[in-house]
């Protein structure tokens, strides 16, 4: 079955998900691209995994992007359906805003490691009126050390658990990523 899946999807899928979920993120979804990235990371060779964590941060800015023109469009109407989003509130949200207007790119790539999500960014970036070129230069320089750093974790770990089938690595990153979301989501607003 599983091979006959693969003679079925494209080559290229792994970036085509890496970009869609990254995009997706960015907007939205509200579970991050690194769970692609890593379980991608962890089951298949260095030479195909390196070139996604940069398809992954030009996806958020172009998810980026699209929030951001909608939400220069209106503004409430966005940050009320963000808010409605699992573990964001609207302190965090204002909290990010104005982290964003007052530090910027140091901003965002802060929340890029404490689990702010990128979307509240892109919001304080509306409401700073940066534009769209500073937003993809922000966007790229926060979310690619992230993202790389994910793979580079995940494909060591692949490396140390090389002697176990590829399902059972794939197993334990995904047991990973429920815990640390089921840790997240208990602990953020």
């Amino acid at each position: 079955m599983a091979i006959m899946l693969q003679r079925r999807l494209p080559r290229n899928w792994p970036a085509m998900l890496v970009a869609l979920w990254s995009f997706a993120e960015a907007c939205l979804f509200f579970i991050v691209a690194d769970v692609a990235l890593t379980v991608l990371a962890i089951s298949r060779p260095w030479r195909q995994v390196w070139p996604l964590p940069f398809i992954a941060a030009f996806a958020a800015i172009v998810g980026g992007w699209l929030l951001y023109a909608l939400a220069g469009h209106d503004m409430a109407a966005i940050q009320t359906v963000v808010i409605a989003l699992p573990a964001i509130d609207a302190a965090l949200m204002n909290q990010a805003m104005d982290d964003y207007a007052g530090q910027g790119f140091v901003a965002m790539l802060s929340g890029a490691f404490s689990g702010v999500p990128y979307k509240l960014y892109v919001l304080g970036a509306v409401a700073r009126d940066s534009g769209y070129g500073l937003l993809a230069l922000h966007t790229f320089g926060a979310r690619l050390p992230r993202y790389f750093l994910a793979a580079v974790l995940a494909a060591i770990i692949a490396w140390l658990l090389r002697r176990l089938p590829d399902r059972v690595r794939i197993a334990l990153m995904l047991l990973f990523w429920v815990i640390f979301y089921g840790w997240y989501f208990s602990t953020m607003p």
